[in-house]
């Protein structure tokens, strides 16, 4: 299944190697949620630019009609995140070659630190061509070449003692440093996951604090700390 994503991000479209399950697909796009917010309301789950959108157009709830706000949006349940960030999605440069599979979460990751399939701009002053990462190391420029033929043909003994010096590393080890890499890039994305699911819990715990601040009304007391703090001769136990 082939979902489009927000284009601002570096990511365009997700294909998911298996059909996602129907309570995670937003009822607007019909694709699995994108950053999920769900209205607090009536309950209900959408892409936060999809729900975002459609109030702007009508300021009520795509599903049963009811008064809705961006101010009654709030992060969707973390379970609800963790089940979408970790469906399986091919790579999108899979036409070009690449059949990377992965989490959703480290699709990113992938395409911008690993790809081989994916342009890159050459880094040599004045040049700026875009190719692909699996071609950058073979990526040559006319005037290094005739610049190095003759340093190879008189001083091939001194350059590679130059580069034993200069501690200038083979591509066998450049490749086993890029393999060691790979892991960390992985566990880094997996480490701001978690992060962003706890903050996503922290808020949902801040406005149920806050909704029963307002359910208590005049027997809350900003004073006392707690989730017992009731106002004094309120007639409410505090056991």
């Amino acid at each position: 299944m082939e979902a489009s994503a927000p284009s601002g991000g570096m990511v365009t479209s997700y294909t998911y190697v298996d059909t996602p399950n129907p309570n995670l697909v937003c009822c607007i796009c019909r694709t699995p949620f994108l950053d999920p917010c769900t209205t607090r309301t009536c309950c209900h789950t959408f892409c936060y630019e999809c729900i975002a959108r459609a109030i702007a157009i009508s300021r009520q709830c795509p599903i049963d009609r009811c008064p809705l706000s961006l101010l009654d949006l709030g992060p969707a349940d973390p379970l609800i995140r963790n089940l979408v960030d970790e469906m399986v999605v091919e790579c999108p440069q899979r036409p070009a070659g690449c059949t990377y599979t992965c989490q959703r979460l480290l699709l990113p990751a992938h395409i911008s630190d690993s790809c081989e399939y994916v342009e890159v701009a050459c880094s040599h002053k004045g040049c700026g061509k875009q190719v692909l990462r699996r071609d950058f190391t073979r990526h040559r420029h006319n005037d290094e070449s005739k610049d190095e033929e003759p340093a190879a043909s008189g001083h091939g003994l001194e350059a590679n003692h130059e580069q034993e010096a200069t501690g200038s590393t083979s591509p066998s080890s450049t490749s086993n440093s890029v393999q060691l890499e790979d892991p960390l890039r992985v566990e880094n994305a997996l480490l701001k996951h978690r992060i962003s699911a706890l903050e996503g819990v922290v808020n949902i715990l801040r406005h149920e604090m806050q909704a029963v601040k307002h359910a208590l009304g005049p027997w809350y007391s900003e004073d006392d700390a707690g989730f017992n703090s009731v106002a004094p001769g309120s007639g409410i136990s505090r056991d």
